[in-house]
């Protein structure tokens, strides 16, 4: 088969339109709400801190405010950014003389043309074999304003790979369940969890679809040291992952810093296997729990009550056949992560929670359910200080303004109806 042949599959798969409803007066309403319930618990008093509270009547205000923004543009007519705020001067260039046909970077697409599609087969079907390759052949320029996509075709790709900031706006998208693996621990990595991940990004507005990123190493045994082993390591200001698989056993999924969102995705391990100081949605992922004698789902490192990070599950499964994990534990003494709408197996330790052997982080960390089922989610032997959430106190976590994505989501991979 030609090279063609692929290009123009990729260029079919990777935009399949989906079908998104969701009204300006649901959006209103809901930002609404968000806002006036936070602004009454600041004012009357009530269950969760004044930090909290402010905390959700800014996520009201944001949402707001961005809903008046799209609505002026739209009146105007404009056609300036809507990923860099309003000033002019930000507005992305007209690079249609130079790239006909191109779509500008805020469509997360690229066109197919030479210069911003490139394909990796590892028959020689493609640009070129290996995944590095093609990531070396994009030029250095954290000023390019236009995607690239990398279209990878079937096969496993033993490769440890790093996209850096210096490679914003690139799209890699999977053709036949490709897996990208490597088998570092921290340990082997210079003694850095860090540096042991097999796939690591910090290029902004990156995006993965299709795409399954492994390590390879052992499961720890128990009291083991220094087996960290990171499959996906995410450090850029925005990223999305759409349909992707994250494989490994002890931290498999460093999600290091930063404004992410991933959909659809299965994620696998066994000990803080989703850690990090990330600001990120998990929407309709499988969580699946390997084989362990204790673990946790996740880490998260939020250092203090001002930091703008956490984990929110949304409409989430938590699988496993065997062992006892927490739903979190607080590597950040003010750790943030709630689930809402999640099925728990019952792989889930009824006290749910760990506070790291630090008794005082139970009184900064906020952990919290809204409406989750399963043998897992019961919250009867949970520990006292977590919570089940009340509507006002879950609609922070279940908007978009959670990560600010209305302003970066793309519009096709946003829920279809509103959670709240």
């Amino acid at each position: 088969m030609s090279r063609s042949f692929f290009i123009i599959l990729g260029f079919l798969l990777l935009f399949e339109p989906l079908s998104v409803s969701c009204t300006r007066q649901l959006q209103e309403s809901e930002a609404q709400s968000i806002g006036e319930q936070g602004g009454k618990l600041g004012r009357e008093g009530g269950h969760g801190s004044e930090e909290f509270a402010r905390w959700v009547e800014r996520v009201g205000q944001k949402h707001r405010l961005k809903l008046e923004q799209q609505q002026a543009r739209a009146m105007q007519g404009e056609n300036g950014s809507r990923l860099f705020g309003e000033d002019p001067s930000l507005a992305p260039p007209d690079l249609s003389a130079m790239f006909p046909g191109l779509k500008q970077y805020s469509d997360w697409e690229s066109v197919v043309s030479p210069g911003t599609y490139i394909v990796v087969d590892q028959n020689g079907f493609g640009n070129f074999r290996g995944i590095w390759e093609a990531i070396d052949s994009i030029p250095n320029d954290v000023s390019r304003q236009y995607r690239i996509t990398i279209q990878v075709n079937a096969g496993t790709y033993r490769e440890k790979l790093y996209i850096g900031k210096e490679k914003p706006f690139i799209t890699m998208v999977g053709i036949g369940d490709p897996v990208i693996v490597w088998d570092d621990t921290k340990s082997i990595a210079g003694n850095r969890t860090f540096e042991s991940a097999t796939f690591g990004v910090g290029g902004d507005f990156f995006m993965a679809i299709n795409m399954t990123f492994q390590n390879s190493a052992p499961a720890p045994p128990p009291g083991a040291v220094g087996m960290q082993a990171v499959a996906l390591r995410v450090t850029s200001d925005v990223a999305v992952f759409y349909n992707c698989k994250i494989l490994g056993n002890q931290d498999s999924l460093y999600d290091h810093n930063g404004k992410h969102y991933f959909k659809d995705c299965f994620i696998q391990g066994s000990i803080d296997f989703i850690f990090g100081d990330g600001l990120s949605i998990y929407h309709k992922c499988e969580l699946n729990v390997v084989p362990t004698t204790s673990g946790a789902v996740t880490a998260q490192k939020r250092q203090n009550a001002t930091d703008d990070s956490g984990f929110s599950f949304q409409l989430c499964w938590i699988t496993g056949a065997a062992g006892q994990v927490y739903l979190g534990r607080a590597w950040g003494p003010f750790s943030r992560v709630v689930y809402s709408y999640t099925w728990m197996n019952d792989v889930i330790y009824a006290p749910g929670w760990f506070d790291w052997g630090n008794y005082t982080r139970q009184e900064t960390v906020y952990y919290g359910q809204y409406k989750c089922s399963g043998p897992g989610s019961n919250q009867a032997g949970r520990v006292t200080w977590s919570h089940e959430l009340a509507d006002w106190e879950a609609a922070p976590f279940l908007s978009l303004s959670f990560v600010d994505g209305e302003a970066w989501i793309p519009q096709y991979m946003r829920p279809v109806e509103p959670l709240v």
